[in-house]
């Protein structure tokens, strides 16, 4: 296995991050940006929830989203609601969010609004790679195989030995003799010393 540095993720005009923990949600900046619609500029919103799944986009239904939540071992609580991303590569995100803060941002930014999260980054790298982006209580990774994703999960990781675990039996599970591994996101060292 060898060890890739660095981050190919190329952020949108406007970024609104909002990061939901086990034990409630935090906003990162408390006001939130103003935002001209005429422009035709977009407001992303990157969630960072082990509450996320991707599907293939031909097969995704807005109403059927909390379904293919249910279906991956996910339910809503009686607060919250799925939201989804727009079709990327093929696949769409769906992930779980707080509807008072789903309202909110709705009244705020309308047709502007789009959400993402980093099971959607795309990392170009030849061969078989995973990329590694950790958010800080939420570990996301994505398991390629040249272009193609083998797998990909949010997970809610406690400590390192967590990952270091996760990342061993993914190696075991898809083996490759050229495998290298891409850490983003935040606290790289610390999974970069792994």
């Amino acid at each position: 296995m060898r060890q890739v540095t660095g981050s190919n993720h190329t952020p949108s005009n406007k970024k609104v991050s909002i990061q939901l923990r086990l034990d409630g949600l935090l906003f990162i900046g408390d006001n939130l940006p103003q935002h001209n619609a005429e422009d035709g500029s977009i407001v992303e919103v990157e969630l960072l929830t082990a509450k996320s799944v991707v599907v293939p986009t031909e097969c995704f239904e807005p109403a059927l989203a909390e379904r293919y939540l249910q279906m991956s071992g996910i339910s809503c609580a009686a607060e919250e609601q799925p939201v989804w991303s727009d079709d990327c590569e093929g696949v769409t995100a769906i992930m779980v969010l707080r509807r008072e803060i789903a309202e909110q941002l709705t009244a705020r930014y309308g047709e502007s609004l789009r959400y993402t999260t980093p099971l959607l980054h795309n990392v170009q790298c030849a061969g078989a790679h995973l990329y590694i982006y950790n958010a800080g209580n939420v570990v996301y990774f994505k398991l390629y195989n040249g272009e193609k994703v083998e797998f990909c999960e949010a997970i809610s990781m406690p400590s390192a030995d967590d990952v270091l675990y996760f990342v061993e039996r993914l190696v075991s599970e898809f083996p490759s003799e050229d495998f290298s591994i891409h850490v983003a996101g935040t606290d790289t060292n610390s999974l970069r010393n792994l």
